[in-house]
């Protein structure tokens, strides 16, 4: 802006202007005054002119002071200088008035306000006048508002290209930099009038730039340029010439923008898009892009092609409804999709976004591909959907492999619901997380009543002594066994009713440190194993005692004979006929001992006939309380007859035996309840017992006795097991008779408590026969004149047998082994009867008996043997042979099984 004009140069003005104006004529040449003329001058000044003398009384302005301030002549004549001056400018205008006055000059800035109060900043300058000894102001005020307003705008451009965002230099056609912005200063640094020699990393650019905008061009390029710091900076350059009116060039100016995190993030994005671009090529995902609102598609990757079929040139530009008629499109239930159903539709018409929708697109080939299928709009700036895109991935696999897995699942799940076997899983915090059935099934709890492993431990295990060392195994098993060990044991369980079971646990530690643990209830097998155990026990002992009891029979065969011989000799009054006698009694006793000693050992039965149960205990029962008045026996029979095919001796031995074993439990008298009845048993009972399913007799005998404890009820049945006084038994009868029942094909159960009595109940196969009924015959000794071969290896039978037969009247051949039998047969024709012993070495009975049959099929033979009727000789019997004795025998039985056999021909 201009130095403001001082009164010096105003006055100079107006004298210019009136020699000026003195010279010339009016536009009518009449001649102007001097007065005239000094008006004409201060009405042509550029601003407002007026002075006043020194009380503020105005005496003269120009056109322009009425003109700015709106007042009339009259009006400013009658007023005050600082009148027009705001009441925050008065004190300062009247300070430079004073000023003025005293010194003869001075200046101010104020804003001049005019009629209506509008303010208009002036420069005023004032001028002391003196005329005499009257002293006056002469002032000038120039309008600045124009001034201001440059000013203004200069300063606002300046703020502007200062705060670029920009680099802006300027230079001097020769080259002097004399400009640059705040941005130029932080790219380039503060580089003087002088830049360096280096600005551009390509000085041929440079150059090139210089001679372009020196010619009056533009620049507008990409620019590589170092920093400040030496670095390269990626620039985009705007360079332009700034021209005078007469053309000449006077300032180069260059705008910088700095471009090089726009180039590096260029750089990446391309990199990323070609990255983006490799991972949708190769993505395993079919990715498909449709244009909206048609659902056009546009883009399909090479993963798309592979699970849909087809070429890029049959699936771009096609619609999906073209899609869906070329590649059918299916719900999981089989169900066709309508085109605008799927997802990639509905993301484009409804703008909805589909996750893991599960689809069936049929192959061009008919193949059928299971897919999972998300699908979203893509939206511009604005929202307005613009497209839509689907990824799909084949899940074919996994989706057989998942049918396959729930196939499995309902197998093992079943497998687990319907196990035999409890099953438990218990997690490593001891928290049960699931039981299957037959665990409730077992011991009565379910999940809520066992939640915890503690909890389990203390109703399972009531007993704390007890609990405390199944909880010490537990924990010692499993800190031993390693993954996936089984640490089999068996606990005694209390079940919820109270029960107590046998269980055999198979925990094993899983990886997930959880216990999977099986339940076996073996109480029943258990009971089974014992009594397995049991019966061989009973073998083994029946073994021994049918081996001594045979040889025992052969010692008193030898006795017997020889005594029947002499009393045969004898007659009354000898004396010896009362001592042999009673050997022969001695001998009876001691061959009933043998008898049960046989019958233990299951050796017992002679001939089996269909017998009536219910006649033989009204009968047996009423002989035996005939000599046991203390005891009131009460029978509960049916009408209709229980027949079992049996030995009619050896059951009535085992009834007797049950009635003597209750008269024995009761010494002071009592009651003993018999009861016959069919009853029809199934398994699994008969398999623990080892019998046949099927109907049976049960005979039921009920003593009020002094019972038993639940240890001697497990004994009872044992060989030479007694609790009674030596004196009153062998411990024989229970034995005796449970082995004499088991070779019946039946069994024999006792329950019993202390002070409650005792009850047996016996099992015989039921027969659909009638019951046999026989008369016996007195036994007398029958004689006759055949030819008997006597077979036996013991030496002492031999004798006895021979003299036997002699006595009877009868020829004999002996033979000691079976070969020596057959040879015999062959060279004697004449031999009517064979005598057979059962048990012989090399050559038994039984192929001695096939081998003569073989010989001489007429031949009658009688089977003779230590033991009883055991099961070799009934097959024997059954075989064809003619007669079974045992030994001991009586010289009148043996006479009337020789009679029978050879059909009582007489000598």
């Amino acid at each position: 802006m201009s130095q403001k004009p001082t009164y010096e140069e105003l006055e100079q003005k107006v004298s210019l202007l009136e020699k000026k104006f003195s010279g010339q004529s009016t536009p009518n040449n009449t001649q102007v005054s001097g007065e005239h003329l000094s008006d004409l001058i201060i009405d042509s000044l550029p601003g407002i002119f007026y002075y006043f003398d020194d009380a503020g009384h105005f005496l003269r302005w120009n056109k322009n002071f009425e003109i700015v301030s709106g007042y009339t002549a009259e009006e400013i004549s009658n007023m005050h200088p600082l009148d027009f001056f705001h009441d925050a400018d008065k004190h300062r205008v009247a300070e430079r008035i004073q000023e003025t006055f005293e010194k003869g000059f001075s200046s101010v800035e104020a804003d001049f306000v005019n009629r209506n109060g509008s303010a208009t900043p002036h420069y005023f300058t004032g001028m002391r006048l003196c005329i005499g000894r009257q002293h006056y102001l002469a002032g000038m005020g120039i309008d600045m508002s124009v001034r201001k307003k440059a000013e203004a705008a200069l300063e606002y451009y300046k703020t502007a290209v200062d705060e670029a965002s920009d680099a802006i230099g300027m230079s001097t056609p020769e080259g002097r930099h004399w400009y640059q912005n705040k941005v130029f200063d932080h790219l380039f640094g503060e580089i003087g009038p002088d830049p360096p020699a280096r600005l551009y990393v390509d000085e041929k650019i440079g150059r090139e730039v210089f001679r372009i905008i020196m010619n009056g061009g533009k620049w507008a390029d990409e620019v590589e340029m170092y920093g400040k710091d030496g670095n390269i900076l990626q620039i985009f350059l705007r360079a332009y010439a700034v021209k005078d009116d007469t053309g000449n060039v006077t300032s180069l100016v260059g705008i910088h923008t700095d471009i090089s995190d726009r180039k590096k993030r260029e750089k990446e994005l391309q990199r990323t898009r070609a990255l983006l671009e490799a991972a949708i090529n190769q993505s395993p995902s079919g990715i498909l892009i449709a244009d909206a609102p048609d659902v056009r598609i546009h883009f399909a990757n090479p993963a798309a092609l592979g699970i849909r079929g087809g070429s890029q040139e049959q699936i771009i530009e096609i619609d999906v409804a073209d899609h869906t008629r070329r590649w059918q499109t299916f719900y999981p239930d089989g169900r066709p999709y309508d085109p605008k159903d799927l997802p990639l539709s509905r993301a484009i018409l409804k703008g909805e976004i589909s996750r893991d929708v599960e689809v069936i697109i049929r192959h061009e080939s008919g193949q059928e591909r299971w897919v999972s299928v998300n699908a979203s709009p893509i939206r511009d700036g604005n929202g307005t959907i613009q497209a839509g895109i689907v990824i799909f991935h084949d899940i074919t696999e996994h989706v057989q492999a998942k049918a396959a897995l729930q196939e499995s699942e309902a197998k093992f799940r079943t497998l687990v619901e319907k196990s035999p076997l409890g099953i438990s899983i218990i997690e490593k915090d001891g928290r049960f997380k699931y039981c299957n059935p037959r665990f409730s099934e077992i011991f009565g709890y379910t999940i809520e009543d066992v939640p915890t492993g503690r909890e389990w431990f203390r109703k399972a295990y009531p007993d704390i002594r007890y609990r405390e060392k199944i909880i010490q195994t537990w924990v010692e098993d499993q800190k031993q066994a390693g993954l996936g060990q089984i640490r089999p044991r068996v606990f005694t369980v209390t079940c919820k009713d109270g029960s107590r079971k046998e269980i055999h646990f198979r925990p094993v530690t899983m990886e997930n440190d959880d216990q999977f643990v099986l339940y076996e209830d073996i109480t029943e097998k258990m009971k089974m194993e014992q009594q397995f155990y049991q019966v061989q026990k009973f073998e083994a002992v029946a073994t021994l005692a049918g081996g001594v009891a045979h040889d025992f029979n052969n010692l008193l065969m030898g006795m017997q004979g020889r005594a029947s011989l002499m009393l045969m000799k004898l007659t009354p009054p000898h004396p010896f006929i009362e001592h042999l006698k009673a050997l022969e009694e001695y001998i009876h006793s001691a061959s009933q001992l043998t008898r049960q000693m046989l019958g233990f050992a299951r050796g017992g039965k002679y001939e089996v006939r269909p017998i009536d149960i219910n006649e033989m205990v009204l009968k047996s029962s009423a002989m035996f309380g005939r000599t046991k008045k203390e005891i009131r026996i009460q029978t509960r029979c049916p009408e209709k007859p229980l027949v079992v095919e049996a030995d009619q001796g050896q059951i009535e031995q085992v009834l007797l035996n049950m009635y003597v074993n209750a008269w024995q439990a009761m010494p002071n008298g009592g009651e003993l309840h018999l009861e016959t009845k069919m009853v029809m048993l199934h398994e699994p009972y008969c398999s623990s017992h080892q019998i046949t399913p099927g109907p049976y007799v049960n005979v039921s005998v009920s003593d009020t006795g002094i019972g038993m404890s639940s240890d001697t009820c497990e004994r009872v049945f044992d060989p030479f097991f007694t609790t009674k006084d030596k004196t009153r038994g062998t411990g024989l009868g229970l034995a005796s008779a449970y082995g004499i029942v088991k070779n019946h094909g039946g069994m024999i159960t006792v329950y019993s408590e202390i002070g409650q009595g005792a009850t047996f109940n016996i099992y015989l196969p039921l027969s659909n026969k009638e019951a046999h009924h026989e008369t016996i015959s007195k036994e007398t000794v029958i004689s006759g004149s055949e030819t008997i071969l006597l077979v036996d290896d013991e030496e002492l039978i031999i004798d006895v047998g021979k003299a036997f037969l002699e006595k009877l009247g009868y020829h004999i051949i002996v033979a000691k082994s079976g070969a020596e039998a057959l040879e015999m047969i062959k060279s004697h024709p004449f031999i009517d009867l064979v005598i057979l012993d059962l048990i012989m070495p090399g050559m038994d009975g039984g192929k001695t008996f096939d081998r003569i049959r073989e010989v001489r099929p007429d031949m009658p033979v009688i089977l003779s043997s230590g033991y009883a009727l055991n099961g070799q000789a009934s097959e024997i019997l059954r075989r064809g042979c003619n007669g079974f004795i045992q030994k001991p025998f009586t010289i009148n039985n043996f006479s009337q099984k020789i009679r029978k056999a050879l059909g009582d021909r007489k000598a």
